[in-house]
């Protein structure tokens, strides 16, 4: 069986150059190895010329796929990389290379990273295609200003919110997993609708804490409020290494962030964000594999 792999999809932009970045980083953590996929446009095969074309693509394609590689050892060389270039989303290859996917990065364009889950695009086409977790880097102005100015005494933590009419149990796997791996805080976030009793959800929350395994490698807070989570998410990226976020939609990307905290919260990411589709049941994490 292959090991399991952090999968980064690269078009030779800037903002993919920071998502291979990131991708890297991610697959260090995790002791895992990274895919960097290149993804050329298609060509029309009922025009002339188009095996001119189609090898020109694989020739962009390729050169996309070294520059990433280079990046990636740049930013670790501790970690194995392959380079899967393709022309075409419905290439069998990247069928295999989604079996051992464990989480897909993708960079966040222009002033938000949720403009990365347009529809057509080729993120949401990956997305289809990997339904792993999402890490969406924060490439906004906003988000960069918010790193420089962090406090030197903050303790950074990774920040999980949903809403409490979802079940948390995996949100909460995925979230203690990334916060163990960071050696950082992990703090979880929620709401009380209406009149709902805080105590009572507060409760439920560190129940379900107590009751992962991997939560108890790591210390938790919890918070339970009467507003919106995702008012508060956007509060708190001082102190954030990564935020995790959950998806109650299903189908393309953008369907999955649509009126979702998730939404919200990468129309201006205040750091990286790892969404999560609820398509996903298991994860082949570390975590997963050795208890298999």
């Amino acid at each position: 069986m292959q090991q399991p792999a952090v999968v980064v999809g690269t078009d030779g932009s800037w903002e993919s150059h920071a998502a291979v970045r990131a991708a890297t980083r991610l697959a260090a953590l995790h002791g895992e190895s990274l895919v960097v996929l290149a993804v050329s446009r298609p060509v029309d095969t009922s025009l002339t010329g188009h095996r001119s074309a189609q090898d020109a693509a694989r020739g962009r394609g390729v050169a996309t796929a070294t520059r990433a590689v280079e990046l990636a050892h740049e930013t670790d060389s501790t970690v194995h990389v392959e380079a899967v270039v393709l022309t075409d989303l419905e290439d069998p290859v990247l069928k295999s290379v989604a079996a051992r996917a464990s989480r897909l990065v993708v960079g966040g364009h222009g002033a938000g990273g949720q403009s990365a889950f347009s529809l057509g695009s080729v993120s949401e086409a990956l997305m289809r295609q990997i339904p792993r977790p999402v890490l969406v880097t924060a490439t906004s102005r906003s988000s960069r200003r918010l790193r420089a100015s962090s406090s030197a005494g903050a303790v950074p933590k990774v920040l999980v919110g949903f809403r409490p009419s979802i079940d948390p149990t995996h949100l909460l796997t995925l979230a203690a997993e990334e916060a163990v791996v960071r050696g950082v805080v992990l703090r979880v976030l929620t709401s009380v609708p209406g009149r709902g009793d805080v105590a009572e959800v507060q409760h439920a929350v560190w129940e379900a804490i107590r009751a992962d395994a991997t939560c108890a490698d790591v210390a938790a807070e919890v918070e339970v409020v009467r507003e919106p989570p995702e008012d508060l998410l956007h509060g708190e990226p001082r102190e954030t290494d990564l935020l995790v976020v959950g998806t109650r939609g299903g189908g393309t990307l953008a369907g999955l962030v649509r009126g979702s905290v998730a939404r919200s919260v990468l129309d201006d990411p205040p750091c990286d964000v790892l969404v999560v589709p609820p398509s996903v049941l298991a994860v082949p994490t570390r975590s997963h594999a050795s208890a298999g």
